[in-house]
C-alpha cells in the first residue's frame, strides 16, 4: 500500500492505494468525512501513514 497526493482545485488531497494500484474506498470516504469537517492537512497525512 502506498499514499497518493493529488491536487484538487487549490488543495492537496491524499488517498490510500493498494498493491494493485487500486484505491482503498472506506479509507478514501473517511478522509473525506475529515476533510469535510475542517481537520488539517497534516492530520490527513498521518492517517493515511498508519
Amino acid at each position: 500500500m502506498k499514499v497518493k497526493g493529488i491536487k484538487v482545485e487549490d488543495k492537496e488531497c491524499y488517498m490510500l492505494i493498494d498493491s494493485y494500484g487500486e484505491p482503498i474506498n472506506p479509507v478514501i470516504k473517511y478522509l473525506k468525512y475529515l476533510d469535510f469537517t475542517g481537520k488539517a492537512e497534516n492530520t490527513l497525512k498521518a492517517v493515511t501513514a498508519k
